[in-house]
């Protein structure tokens, strides 16, 4: 069994070391280096679901993320988690009816006894005691280490450019220096898995939700739980070092970005005594990969044997959970039931089951998708029935089974990105229509989940000013708000 991994993110390194553990012959293929992309651009927290959520597909997911990390730490030398827990309040608390063992309604002052900085301790909030958070780069390094002691081979500075089918079977990867086969890819390449997956003839609606990520220098215990507030998040990184998650409001260059660095600042000494003595170090622009239900997408890809795909926002809370399962399949040909609420396929107009002939032992051959409730054939369907579909939607024909496509740079992918991304919303809202309620619910967590601190209901204003943006961005040079502090990360 030989699998490559395209996208050296901490999803990819995770597959690549519980592919390798399970016994396969992997190969981790990026375009830089491990945890170059977005990755680094998360607050990294780590929580399972709580009390007050609303089940999705993502549930089963979510409440394995403890014991899964809890597993790492054990087994992964590096990985290592800060377990302090967390704080929240605004709506989330105000919502909040069913605790878990491990939560508490509190009051201000025992939300002050907690954060004994905090210049106004709200009068309610929830103290989730089970949360903790992780440097995404150094997990992700220790995966990566833990994969080659198991045989895995690491290529970086070398882009996958396309995927190479053979008899509609996809055989392997073409990259920058050359052919790598597999028997399966696994496509864990965040905001530009759409790219790879569309000469396949899959659309897969996930698109760049960008966000920023501020790196400060203050005084060791400032912070001791990671804080959620109405106006940021923030935590502490290692003793003196702050990280506070903020959305993105158009910034387009450097000194945009150093203006949000400096208006952070000033909310955060507004929610802390001694924040007047926090420094600015630097802010970060991250392309997080947003699905557009706002779910992980997790499973083969519909009507193609050797390719899968798992690309999801909050993947640093979910990648041991998801990595598991994937190698499960990938590797072991063991159906995970856990993934059936995220597979690729609940975005076809027909429910595609069983993509990939014989690759899961236990998949169901027919019936319906739990995704979706919707019920289809349970064979794919064949390349010549897609073209037709993709001509009656007045869409190009997919290229022929070899024909490479080839990967844009960043400024592109972003502009590519937010033009998919309101196609695939019209798309996904008139197929889905009857689960509007749910939709909207689903997309109301992803804004708000672990790690996320730009807010869907923000989409009202950036569409207002879209035009007004895309314009902006076409007429600065090119080269702007793509350096050191405005680099957008898109893997």
């Amino acid at each position: 069994m030989k699998v490559v991994v395209v996208g050296a993110g901490i999803v990819g390194a995770a597959v690549a070391y519980e592919s390798a553990r399970a016994g396969a012959e992997v190969v981790l293929v990026d375009r830089s280096l491990p945890a170059s992309g977005v990755t680094g651009d998360s607050v990294a927290w780590v929580g399972g679901p709580r009390g007050g959520d609303v089940p999705d597909g993502s549930t089963p997911l979510h409440r394995q993320v403890l014991q899964e990390y809890r597993r790492w730490e054990a087994e992964v030398p590096g990985v290592q988690v800060r377990w302090r827990g967390s704080l929240v309040w605004a709506e989330e608390a105000r919502e909040h009816r069913h605790c878990q063992p491990e939560e508490r309604l509190i009051d201000a002052a025992e939300a002050g006894r907690l954060e004994p900085h905090l210049t106004d301790p709200p009068a309610r909030a929830l103290h989730l005691m089970s949360d903790g958070a992780v440097d995404p780069v150094a997990v992700t390094q220790a995966l990566v280490r833990a994969a080659r002691t198991y045989g895995a081979r690491l290529l970086t500075a070398c882009p996958v450019t396309a995927l190479r089918r053979s008899d509609g079977q996809v055989v392997g990867v073409e990259t920058s220096t050359g052919f790598l086969p597999a028997t399966t890819v696994v496509v864990t390449a965040g905001a530009q898995a759409p790219m790879l997956c569309a000469p396949l003839g899959f659309d897969l609606p996930v698109s760049p939700s960008l966000a920023l990520l501020v790196r400060c220098t203050a005084p060791a215990g400032l912070v001791r739980t990671l804080v959620a507030t109405p106006r940021l998040e923030v935590r502490e990184a290692a003793a003196g070092r702050l990280l506070i998650a903020a959305d993105h409001r158009g910034e387009l260059d450097e000194q945009d970005l150093q203006r949000a660095g400096e208006e952070v600042l000033r909310r955060l000494s507004d929610t802390l005594d001694g924040g007047d003595d926090v420094l600015l170090d630097g802010v970060r622009l991250g392309a997080r990969p947003m699905p557009v239900d706002g779910l992980p997408v997790i499973g083969p890809v519909p009507g193609v044997a050797g390719a899968y795909v798992a690309v999801m926002h909050s993947g640093v809370t979910l990648a041991p959970a998801v990595a598991r399962l994937v190698a499960a399949e990938v590797v072991r040909r063991v159906h995970a039931p856990e993934l059936e609420g995220v597979r690729p396929d609940r975005f076809q107009s027909t429910t595609v089951a069983d993509s990939i002939t014989g690759t899961l032992r236990s998949s169901p051959s027919s019936g319906s998708s739990t995704a979706t409730g919707r019920s289809g054939p349970g064979s794919a369907c064949p390349d010549r029935c897609r073209d037709e579909q993709r001509s009656a939607n007045g869409e190009p024909r997919v290229p022929e089974d070899e024909a490479p496509v080839r990967l844009h740079g960043a400024h592109v992918l972003a502009q590519l990105g937010r033009v998919r991304g309101e196609q695939h919303l019209q798309r996904y809202t008139s197929q889905h229509q009857p689960d509007t309620d749910d939709r909207q619910e689903h997309g109301r967590r992803a804004a708000q989940a672990p790690g996320c601190s730009r807010s869907l209901r923000d989409r009202d204003d950036r569409d207002a000013n879209h035009e007004e943006q895309r314009g902006a961005v076409e007429a600065k040079d090119d080269k702007a708000g793509w350096a050191t502090c405005g680099q957008i990360t898109t893997s």
